[in-house]
């Protein structure tokens, strides 16, 4: 039943990204134009600098260096670590492998020249809008939150759509883009997780 739950999700994911890459993209890439102010505020952010990497980064030194420092392994670094390494790989599937497969021309660019295509397999600053590399980092950080701290769910939701929101108005991605990203890091956040529980079992069980 879980291999079913997870076939559904997939395609579910991948029909309703065909629909807004077909249907809906343009459609709210233009509303983005009434959010000019926002989007002004939004550029002045340095996008360069990887965040959602950086943080990622500070969480497992940090639960590294209290574990080297003695301290003893609570849940809260498990959750950390396992967000962490979860939030980095996203990032590096989504940037490295897909990004340069896709080859999709941004909003930004959409707005400015109506161009909106996927040039396959065809790298270069111009060409990586799809999937939405935030959105995948974001996403397993959120997964990993959503198995572990399950009481906070409706909060992991409001920053994933906070997130998309902002990501939309500052026309960096399309809405399609936001949903590949989305489903890319729950899989990789969902896989991480398993295979981080995987691997403690296995400890404890040596240990015993």
């Amino acid at each position: 039943m879980h291999v079913y739950r997870w076939v559904a999700a997939s395609v579910g994911s991948a029909a309703l990204t065909i629909v807004c890459v077909a249907h809906a993209d343009h459609p709210v890439a233009r509303l983005a134009l009434a959010l000019e102010p926002l989007r002004r505020l939004l550029w002045q952010v340095p996008t360069n600098i990887p965040m959602f990497s950086i943080l990622a980064g500070a969480a497992i030194t940090l639960t590294l260096f209290l574990r080297i420092a003695g301290k003893p392994w609570a849940p809260w670094m498990k959750v950390a670590t396992t967000a962490g390494v979860a939030s980095i790989m996203a990032g590096v599937l989504a940037k490295y492998a897909l990004k340069p497969i896709f080859g999709r021309t941004g909003l930004s660019t959409f707005l400015r020249t109506g161009e909106d295509t996927f040039h396959w397999f065809h790298a270069g600053k111009y060409f990586l809008s799809f999937p939405s590399t935030h959105s995948a980092q974001a996403a397993a950080a959120l997964a990993v939150l959503w198995i572990f701290w399950p009481r906070w769910r409706w909060a992991y939701i409001a920053v994933q759509l906070l997130l998309a929101f902002l990501l939309i108005a500052g026309e960096f991605h399309f809405p399609g883009d936001i949903i590949a990203g989305i489903y890319i890091g729950i899989v990789v956040g969902v896989a991480t997780t398993s295979v981080w529980e995987a691997i403690s079992h296995r400890w404890r069980v040596s240990e015993i």
